[in-house]
Parts: structure tokens; sequence; C-alpha cells
């Protein structure tokens, strides 16, 4: 399971921006669970993870799989994404959790920045900076990525962005884990 995490923080990281639109389904930019969509914002509703979050107007969607990607806007060779991806926590504690996200991206060449912890939509979270050690080709070098566990199942919400614009990117995403929301 960690492998399967590491993997897509890392390939994400590597995704090229597509260029693909997503219709969006009807009521999609209701107010997110008795709070206001943040300006500039629109909202994306998962009917099967039961989840809501805002993310820029100015942003893409593509999904695959169980993985929303959220394609930032391109002013550079690789766009900034941000996905949400869940797997099946079989028991495991937050902490357990963490230490086992930490163990795998530092035997994956990821340096951890800071680990810090936080709340998203009432559930304890871990939030995890990070770089990896070596660039590789045009790949970007920083993440953050939020962890959690919730209806049995570990979330992981991920930002990949060039480290020109993380701090900007970091902002946006802030934004984007304080709208999320169960449903």
């Amino acid at each position: 399971m960690w492998n399967k995490i590491v993997a897509l923080l890392i390939i994400t990281t590597a995704l090229p921006f597509t260029g693909q639109r997503v219709s969006w389904a009807a009521g999609a930019q209701r107010a997110l669970n008795g709070s206001t969509t943040p300006a500039g914002f629109k909202v994306f509703i998962s009917r099967s993870e039961r989840y809501q979050i805002a993310y820029p107007n100015t942003w893409f969607l593509r999904t695959a799989a169980s993985t929303q990607y959220f394609f930032g806007e391109v002013d550079q060779k690789l766009a900034t994404t941000v996905n949400v991806n869940t797997v099946g926590a079989k028991g495991a504690s937050l902490p357990q959790t963490t230490n086992r996200l930490k163990s795998t991206l530092l035997r994956a060449g990821v340096r951890i920045d800071r680990i810090e912890s936080t709340r998203i939509d009432g559930v304890e979270a871990r939030t995890i900076l990070a770089h990896l050690l070596k660039k590789k080709g045009g790949v970007r070098d920083r993440f953050e990525t939020a962890v959690f566990i919730a209806r049995g199942k570990v979330w992981q919400i991920t930002l990949s962005s060039a480290p020109l614009v993380m701090g900007l990117n970091l902002a946006v995403f802030e934004k984007m884990l304080s709208s999320f929301r169960f449903r």
C-alpha cells in the first residue's frame, strides 16, 4: 500500500498538463456544507467517495480510477497538480500511517522538510512538506501532502509544484484543504 502511495506522489509530480476539460455536475458551484466557496474557486463533488473540494476557477480536472487530479495554470513546463487519493486503512492509526509514509518517502529519495498536525473537515490529519533529492528530467521537486484516516480509508491530498511557485501554490492548497468536506 505505501509503495502505491509514494509511487502516486512521485508520478503525479511528472504529469504533464493535458488540456482536457471536464463537464461539471449540476449544482457543483453551490456552497460547501453551509460555508461559502472561496472567491475565484469552484467546487468538485465526488459522488463515489462522497466528498467535495473547492479549487481555482482557472484549474482543470482529470479523473483516473479513484484519484482526482486538479491541474493548475500552465506557465511552466509542467503544471501544478493537486490530487485526492484513497486506499484501505486496515485498522491503521494516524501515527502509524504517518510513520509508514515517512519511511517510504525517505527510502524513495525524498527529503522531509516538516510534518505538522492539522484538521481536515474536523478529522485529525498530518501535513508533510517535502522535496525530491534528485531532479529527474523536468519533474517538479516540491510537494506537500495531507494524510488522514476517515471512513475506513487513508485519504491523501497532495500538492506537487515547481520550486519557483511553491509559495503561491501552498496558499492555494491551504484554501483547498480548508474547503474539503465529507458529504
